[in-house]
């Protein structure tokens, strides 16, 4: 029995072939037509560009997603599949780290990344999510005027999925309606700038150990006498690894060294042009190297980190649910802990005064220091000094006196509360729930 082959397209989008026909482009509001384009692996090959966008990246993909539910008694954390698939195996050839680094990697550097999550055409249930790793993608218009997008792979291959369907994260989101603008007119000058400068530090290190002089012959030569010698001087002495810095002649010609100044680029001019890619992507060399102090840490939490936390969460929550499941108040939440940015000192400052509150678990109190979970860590404690504000007279002790007149007639008369708890179970304004809410999860 022969054996079918399947390649990734296959895989990740089973049965998705949606057939173009008389479809057309869709028309946008700008002059800018819906077709996207990547900017290409050059900047990314720069060290520079590639520090910046592994930082962010690396950082982003510490945000844990995590699946809740918002209702008017606070928030609930649904038991569903959703917390360990986009956690930690979004897909089976990724992790979830991994995952997260690939779409915000490619968000930095076409400011446009897509994501396919695969539902099972049965139950509708999420199976994995999928990077989609696309070259060129197009906007075209369906029927009923639906919007279509075709991917093309450098593979060569193509897809057309509903729009709706495709997580679409953008950046430097302005004159296009559907697409991020291109990083190549901001960033392109200030690469070119750095490889003139990779370059020069290159030739400046060539000039440094080339041999380089004028030969003057004592005789008279014809012209191939004089080109034949001046090749069998270049061959013998240009090398410095065969000629060792000497070389020897006799009376029929002098050897006049022509020294060179190369000019090299300063540090400043170096550092400068690292600040300028580091700033386009909000960041700074401390960032980088890991050297900032909390309050560094700090802006770079609430400036880069927090705006695409916000932005992951919306956008999974939008595609991932239904209008319905977000009726009930299903979120998928991007959560970052700034506490990973904060200083020692800082850190014990706030176990000091948020510990005996009760605000934090003990395993998230021993993780700020660098240690493991420990079993029963789960549970918060607090010191004995806090009492819940609303049961703070009982607990000191405060008599009857001002007790509610309302609350004395609902003791004495515990039937004429049960009689109004049903009469308003009766007329819908009791405690209820709807029992498809459980199960949007």
């Amino acid at each position: 029995m022969a054996t079918v082959k399947r390649g990734l397209l296959e895989k990740i989008f089973p049965g998705k072939k949606i057939p173009l026909g008389q479809t057309q482009i869709y028309r946008t509001l700008s002059q800018y037509e819906p077709i996207f384009s990547s900017f290409g692996n050059n900047a990314y090959y720069m060290d520079t560009v590639r520090k910046a966008v592994d930082t962010i990246a690396r950082h982003g993909a510490k945000l844990h997603p995590r699946h809740v539910r918002r209702s008017a008694k606070g928030i609930i954390l649904p038991e569903s599949n959703l917390d360990y698939l986009l956690a930690i195996r979004p897909n089976p050839f990724m992790s979830g780290f991994e995952f997260r680094y690939k779409m915000l990697t490619g968000l930095l550097m076409d400011n446009n990344a897509f994501a396919y999550p695969q539902l099972d055409p049965v139950t509708g249930e999420l199976l994995a999510i999928y990077p989609v790793p696309a070259i060129l993608a197009e906007i075209f218009e369906g029927k009923d005027n639906e919007m279509l997008v075709r991917f093309s792979f450098s593979s060569g291959a193509r897809i057309v999925l509903p729009y709706d369907e495709v997580i679409h994260l953008r950046r430097h989101f302005y004159k296009n309606d559907i697409w991020g603008d291109r990083n190549s007119p901001a960033l392109l000058p200030v690469l070119e700038l750095a490889n003139t400068i990779n370059q020069g530090i290159a030739n400046t290190i060539k000039v440094m150990f080339n041999l380089r002089g004028i030969l003057k012959y004592n005789a008279i030569g014809d012209d191939e006498e004089i080109k034949k010698n001046r090749d069998q001087f270049i061959a013998t002495y240009a090398d410095m690894s065969k000629a060792g810095g000497l070389a020897s002649m006799d009376k029929k010609m002098d050897f006049q060294e022509v020294t060179q100044q190369p000019v090299s680029p300063t540090t400043d001019l170096v550092k400068f042009i690292e600040s300028k890619v580091y700033s386009y992507f909000g960041i700074n060399a401390k960032i980088v190297d890991g050297s900032y102090t909390a309050d560094e840490g700090m802006a770079f939490f609430k400036g880069v980190l927090e705006p695409l936390s916000l932005q992951l969460s919306q956008e999974f929550t939008y595609k991932l649910f239904s209008p319905r499941e977000r009726g009930f108040g299903n979120e998928i939440v991007f959560e970052c802990s700034r506490i990973q940015f904060m200083g020692e000192k800082d850190k014990t400052e706030l176990l000091k005064q948020a510990g005996p509150l009760g605000l934090f678990r003990i395993n998230e109190m021993r993780e700020w220091f660098g240690y493991g979970p420990v079993p029963g860590g789960e549970k918060r404690v607090q010191t004995l000094n806090v009492v819940n504000a609303d049961k703070a007279d009982k607990y000191q002790g405060v008599g009857n006196d001002d007790k509610d007149p309302d609350e004395e007639d609902d003791v004495a008369d515990p039937k004429a509360k049960d009689k109004g708890k049903k009469e308003g179970d009766e007329n819908g304004d009791g405690d209820s729930t709807d029992p498809a809410e459980g199960n949007d999860a």
